[in-house]
């Protein structure tokens, strides 16, 4: 466990991970397998990562840490259950049940004033944009744009990560 989130920052840097959710601590869990704590870049905890989650699986299957083909891991969204597919000694597929995802705006959560955000403009610095949100086990705020290639990631990314209609970052 992290003494600070502090921590979590310098570690990405120091390896040079470009990821949305880099880092992943494997730790005891009295409910589960094993608990995984997913850390942000900017040293906050994420509740869950689909991607990040399978490459749990794949790293302590393969590493004899669980020697089984179901594992339960305790995440901050919940219990995931990892399913996974194995020909001929090696692991091929690493499924898992992230839960029934929602559009409705308490459960994202987000701040907005219809029940679920389909569609919906969001105003972000200098532009407003066209987005659907959507909790599918962690939120999610998708984007709706004519050319991906004119949008400035840099610009905008972080803006919509901490943009006030998400009380959690």
């Amino acid at each position: 466990m992290f003494e600070s989130n502090a921590y979590v920052p310098s570690v990405i840097v120091l390896k040079s991970v470009t990821f949305t959710q880099p880092l992943v601590v494997t730790l005891p869990s009295a409910y589960a397998d094993f608990e995984m704590e997913m850390w942000n870049a900017d040293g906050t905890r994420g509740e869950m990562c689909g991607n990040g989650i399978r490459c749990f699986g794949d790293f302590v299957y393969r590493n004899k840490i669980v020697e089984k083909e179901t594992m339960t891991v305790e995440t901050k969204s919940g219990i995931k259950t990892i399913e996974i597919t194995v020909e001929n000694g090696e692991p091929i597929l690493f499924k898992v049940n992230m839960g029934k995802s929602t559009f409705k705006v308490p459960q994202i959560p987000m701040i907005a004033d219809s029940e679920e955000f389909v569609d919906g403009d969001l105003d972000v610095i200098d532009t407003t944009f066209k987005a659907t949100c959507v909790n599918v086990g962690n939120p999610h705020a998708i984007l709706f744009v004519d050319d991906v290639d004119a949008i400035d990631i840099d610009k905008y990314g972080p803006a919509i990560e901490c943009h006030e209609v998400f009380p959690e970052k």
